[in-house]
């Protein structure tokens, strides 16, 4: 039984890996992306066909509309989930775990850490739902725009078509807010809100307070078991057993710990359960983590992975010389020039003809429509292979403590 348990958790963590993850560059072309196609393309086509035939395309047709109101549209509907599982399991413990402590497991402050933990919960998930997470106005855009330089790799100056306001580095345009983030990362949907420039410590702190009463209701449901089996003293029971010498025998560990379990059953759901919960929420909280201390975001990984892929299958074979030389001494020319002057890797006209740095020189089509032989026009910036990306850095790294610091305490907007 127990064996079976552990097996469904791990098939649950690895499930919800895929499903995060399995989009990624790094994993196409593997059986992590092949997993990932099937559950969230192939199965879905699989079940819109059958529904088709048997409903019908009119009825097909409503069922579209409402789709697209659940997945392209912001609603409340995961944030209700969410309050679901974590008032659930409060009320839960309240209604049979509660009136077994305090115990020998299990001391008096918990009675009022109980409460502590929950509140703190609440606190940081409507926090973060109700946080502006960096929108881009008319007002601030220009501060925005100075926040960061473009790379010419994965960011170059834009125009934002919906918001009609300049696209500042590492920032985003998220169809669900209508809005462009600052420094955008990802739209949650646990929260139903992005997270970006100013709210990202908020979003921290909700991951933190999520991990904490996850660890902390399935400690405290343990303790509670745990003194059932000493109170009961499970220990000391005997079973009947006929070919035992005197007929029964002592009942080993883990028939002990079964018989608990089913004096108990909805305790040892729920600690099961809210440690399931804590071990993934841990991980992404883990992930976010190293995205902060790596200087980038969730959006940026998935940006440089895409790069990495491109030049791995030749999409993207060079650069231009002055991009990658602004790349290798970016650190020195914020120290030595103004921003503006360090902001762009070429001149004004060079770089008026190109958004970004990045080429596909050989059988590419240049302005008349003529295949390119690989070889740099006569009068424009020199281009040189580009067939790793350990050739470029992150110039938006700083180290890890600058990093965190900067995520922490965010400069204002406003």
């Amino acid at each position: 039984m127990v064996d079976v348990a552990i097996v469904v958790a791990m098939f649950a963590v690895l499930a919800v890996f895929i499903f995060i993850f399995g989009e990624s560059s790094m994993f196409r072309g593997t059986f992590v992306q092949s997993i990932h196609q099937f559950g969230t393309v192939t199965i879905p086509g699989l079940i819109y066909t059958t529904l088709e035939f048997v409903l019908g395309k009119t009825c097909m047709r409503r069922v579209d509309a409402f789709s697209d109101r659940m997945f392209y549209s912001r609603h409340p509907l995961i944030q209700i989930f969410y309050l679901v599982l974590v008032t659930g399991s409060v009320v839960t413990f309240l209604l049979f775990g509660w009136n077994k402590i305090p115990n020998q497991q299990v001391s008096p402050a918990h009675q009022y850490l109980f409460w502590a933990v929950s509140g703190f919960c609440y606190y940081a998930f409507l926090t973060a739902s109700w946080s502006n997470p960096g929108y881009i106005t008319c007002k601030n855009v220009k501060k925005a725009v100075e926040m960061y330089d473009h790379d010419y790799l994965i960011y170059s100056p834009k125009h934002c078509q919906t918001c009609l306001l300049d696209k500042p580095a590492r920032s985003k345009h998220c169809s669900l807010c209508k809005h462009c983030i600052a420094k955008c990362d990802h739209h949650c949907a646990w929260i139903n809100n992005c997270v970006g420039h100013a709210n990202y410590p908020l979003f921290l702190r909700f991951l933190a307070a999520t991990v904490l009463i996850s660890v902390y209701m399935s400690y405290l449901s343990f303790r509670v078991l745990q003194n059932e089996y000493h109170v009961r003293n499970v220990a000391n029971l005997w079973i009947r057993d006929e070919t035992a010498p005197n007929g029964g025998r002592p009942l080993s560990r883990m028939e002990g710990i079964f018989y608990v379990a089913q004096i108990e059953p909805v305790l040892v759901a729920l600690s099961a359960f809210a440690g399931m919960c804590g071990i993934v929420v841990t991980l992404f909280l883990g992930y976010q983590i190293w995205t902060v201390g790596s200087g980038k975001t969730t959006n940026e990984v998935f940006k440089w992975e895409d790069l990495d892929y491109e030049l791995r299958h030749g999409v993207v074979t060079h650069i231009s010389k002055k991009t990658l030389e602004h790349n290798r001494n970016y650190g020195k020319l914020i120290k030595t020039a103004p921003h503006d002057a360090a902001k762009r890797p070429e001149n004004e006209k060079s770089a008026a003809k190109q958004e970004t740095g990045l080429r596909n020189r050989k059988g590419a089509l240049d302005a008349n429509g003529v295949p390119n032989t690989g070889a740099p026009i006569e009068g424009e910036d020199q281009d040189v292979p580009f067939t790793s990306i350990k050739q470029v850095r992150n110039i938006y790294d700083r180290g890890f403590f600058r990093n965190v610091w900067d995520v922490v305490f965010p400069s204002p907007l406003d």
